[in-house]
């Protein structure tokens, strides 16, 4: 007896709907993800903050973390030198990060695992086409786990690719000393310096 039709159909439709894997070409030759920090002694935090996140969102971009101290903001990384170059625009820079970790083998690994997944589901549904009851239901369950396992390699690719495609950059702010600067007794005229005031008071 083979299996009911509307079993099979509904494992079909899940199949589909998960689709084919994301082919690494669509990344380009570039392989290695960016990430940077930018740290900026800033007047204004708040009015900084949002000038580089209306500068992130112009590009394409948009803020995956805020927070008192800055933001993150994630920017295609053909704009990541010109919201850095911004970013420290708003104030005095006090430091600058710069990294790049290569995600191509984890690329080519999770490629390569999903593609073999794939042909063995295709193996499965060609027999499950031709099953009986029993082996039908055997073949279901290895379906259901065998689909559960491309779905995660499919999302690890798809998060990789986004690595690829969007820069991190991290811009934290410190507030500027705007305090008045303390007293010492010495003035920034020198020959004032040069004077005994305390004789200069005894004559009147």
């Amino acid at each position: 007896m083979k299996p009911s039709i509307g079993g099979y159909a509904l494992l079909l439709m899940a199949i589909l709907v998960w689709g084919p894997a994301p082919a690494l070409a669509e990344t380009g030759t570039e392989t290695s993800a960016l990430w940077a920090r930018v740290v900026v002694k800033v007047a204004d935090r708040d009015r900084a903050a949002a000038a580089v996140q209306s500068a992130a969102e112009a590009a394409a971009g948009y803020f995956s973390e805020k927070n008192e101290r800055g933001l993150t903001l994630k920017v295609p990384v053909e704009k990541a030198d010109a919201l850095i170059a911004l970013a420290e625009r708003q104030g005095q820079r006090v430091e600058r990060s710069l990294r790049r970790d290569d995600l191509s083998d984890e690329m080519l690994q999770k490629t390569a695992a999903l593609k073999a997944k794939q042909g063995i589901q295709a193996q499965y549904l060609k027999l499950l086409a031709q099953a009986d009851v029993e082996a039908a239901l055997t073949l279901e369950k290895e379906l259901v786990q065998l689909t559960a396992e491309i779905e995660t390699l499919q999302g690890r690719l798809r998060f990789l690719q986004h690595r690829l495609r969007f820069a991190e950059v991290q811009v934290l702010f410190e507030f500027e000393d705007r305090d008045a600067p303390a007293p010492t007794g010495v003035s920034s005229f020198a020959w004032l310096n040069s004077l005994n005031l305390t004789d200069l008071l005894e004559d009147f």
